[in-house]
């Protein structure tokens, strides 16, 4: 893709083609690119790991890449698409140095210094990083979730669907949609308060603009420090149909709880931007739950998982509904297997879309864990 015509362009000059033949399945490292300055600075060829990205140090002071991925690349699968000559620089991309008397063959791996100019450096490492930058999955997510009717349509659609069941729930004095409160005296259950338990982000308020923050301004990597600094803006908008659900839910005598795993020291700006977009949260006469807002940390117990939150609410209300975009907001699953996630949800396959509603999130969540480090590797090429 960065052929020989582009680096020239740059102020380049292609020398040297593959030097060294493979290595580890990833092939030989070596061309590189240099003019005739005589600012000093040693790359490697190809040792050890051919076209494997290489070690870089004392970068600006002297520059060592052993086996960097510079020259023809080999067709390892980490690196495969540079391939033999390479497609940012080498074979394809230059004049291929013909072997002399004495040289070693192409097939001995061997570092040979070359010499490249300091700006020259900067822009070939420019070059570099562009080409092995990790590929931003989340744009197409978080675009859906800022542009598509769909998604839209799909909140409305999950709101209208709670708002629908309600009555019933309210009515059936055993209806309960929390774990926590099976094996719970019917008696007892039945003389509780009716209560609905709502996740906060990307459930009742859309969080997109700081994913794409994240993507302009860090590849997509998140940053907690971006997301506090977002968080204390209180600009989440409402979704849609979640203000008349919840407006619906407290008109028929329901206490709606927010549980949320923002931290405490997001507490105010949350419980502001909740009551700018129109939800009500209250203080409470209750020194175990302070307000219907409860935050991640704010009591010695309550972590990432939701279960202790979710279990105190239950000792003094019934709770008729739970609403979340993750199936941690549910069900404990913190630290399944994406196949132990998979068999929890089913085992309440009856509750959705009745006593738990759930909205779409297809940018972050509990799921992605369960994944790993090789997300790629989860891809269902054949339909199984």
């Amino acid at each position: 893709e960065f052929g020989g015509e582009g680096l020239e362009e740059a102020g380049l000059v292609v020398a040297f083609g593959v030097f060294g033949e493979g290595g580890d399945g990833f092939g030989g490292g070596g061309g590189v690119v240099f003019d005739e300055s005589d600012d000093e600075l040693a790359l490697g060829g190809g040792e050890d790991g051919g076209g494997e990205i290489g070690e870089l140090e004392e970068l600006l002071e002297g520059l060592d890449a052993r086996g960097g991925v510079l020259g023809g690349g080999g067709g390892g699968e980490a690196f495969g698409e540079f391939g033999e000559g390479g497609r940012i620089l080498g074979e394809d991309a230059g004049q291929k140095k013909e072997r002399k008397e004495g040289e070693q063959p192409e097939s001995h791996q061997q570092v040979v210094p070359y010499l490249i100019s300091m700006k020259h450096l900067i822009a070939v490492i420019w070059l570099l990083a562009a080409a092995v930058a990790p590929a931003q999955d989340n744009v197409n997510a978080v675009l859906w979730q800022q542009t598509a009717a769909e998604y839209r349509a799909s909140t409305i659609q999950a709101f209208r669907a709670a708002t629908a069941v309600l009555p019933r729930a309210l009515a059936d004095r055993q209806w309960t949609a929390a774990l926590e409160q099976r094996g719970m005296d019917a008696e007892r259950l039945a003389a509780l308060p009716p209560a609905i338990i709502v996740d906060v982000d990307e459930t009742i308020v859309d969080n997109a603009p700081a994913a794409a923050r994240d993507i302009r301004e860090r590849n997509g990597v998140f940053d907690p420090k971006a997301w506090t600094q977002w968080t204390s803006e209180a600009k989440a908008k409402a979704l849609a149909g979640a203000r008349e659900f919840l407006g619906e839910a407290r008109l028929r005598g329901v206490t709606v709880f927010y549980v949320t795993n923002r931290g405490l020291e997001e507490a105010a700006a949350t419980r502001r931007n909740l009551v700018e977009q129109g939800f009500e949260v209250l203080d409470l006469n209750n020194t175990l739950i302070p307000s219907t807002l409860l935050v991640k940390d704010e009591s010695k117990k309550w972590g990432s998982d939701k279960t202790t939150r979710r279990a105190i609410i239950a000792r003094n209300y019934r709770i008729v509904m739970l609403c979340g975009d993750d199936l941690n907001d549910f069900v404990s699953v913190y630290g399944l297997s994406r196949a132990e996630r998979d068999v929890r949800a089913r085992l309440y396959d009856e509750w959705w879309g009745e006593r738990w509603i759930l909205l779409p999130n297809p940018t972050y969540g509990t799921w992605e864990r369960a994944l790993g480090q090789d997300k790629r590797g989860a891809l269902d090429l054949a339909g199984q």
